[in-house]
């Protein structure tokens, strides 16, 4: 399958700031106006974890639950085996398989933006989500002559309330 591929080369990537480098195959605009990049440089950037299947020409990105499949000349992936349709597709291009990046990139949870004036990708990941450890329940200790035993107060409300 043949397709076109614009002239304009020069796009660069960053993340976070970060300059995203591409040791081979090299970002570049689609005849849709769509930049379209390494799917294994960028995935890994953000931390994902990229698997080839050669036999269908399927890349899976893996990051924590997450699980996107792309099939190369498609026009949608599948995020968790939920399909999400795309404006364009990606492409097989200097052995490498070129996927849209912003909707890659947005299905893994980050914004992207286009600064026109230097032709840069800008990636921003999600700010790290803080889980906050489940507070214990403190014990208590009831003094009774016919009961010494250790409980939470929740248990001990329960056990001594005289409603059901």
């Amino acid at each position: 399958m043949c397709m076109g591929v614009s002239a304009q080369s020069d796009v660069k990537v960053t993340l976070d700031g970060n300059e995203i480098f591409f040791p081979d195959a090299q970002p570049f605009i689609d005849e849709r106006d769509r930049v379209l990049v390494p799917i294994r440089f960028v995935s890994e950037a953000l931390g994902a974890l990229v698997d080839w299947e050669n036999e269908s020409q399927t890349a899976i990105i893996r990051q924590g639950r997450d699980e996107i499949r792309y099939t190369v000349y498609q026009p949608m992936a599948y995020l968790n085996d939920e399909m999400m349709v795309m404006d364009t597709y990606g492409i097989l291009k200097d052995s490498r398989t070129m996927v849209p990046i912003r909707f890659i990139s947005e299905l893994l949870g980050c914004t992207v933006n286009w600064d026109e004036k230097t032709s840069t990708v800008v990636i921003t990941s999600p700010k790290d989500v803080v889980d906050f450890p489940e507070p214990e329940a403190p014990s208590m200790t009831i003094n009774s002559p016919s009961l010494m035993r250790t409980e939470t107060p929740s248990s001990a409300l329960k056990r001594l309330s005289p409603f059901p």
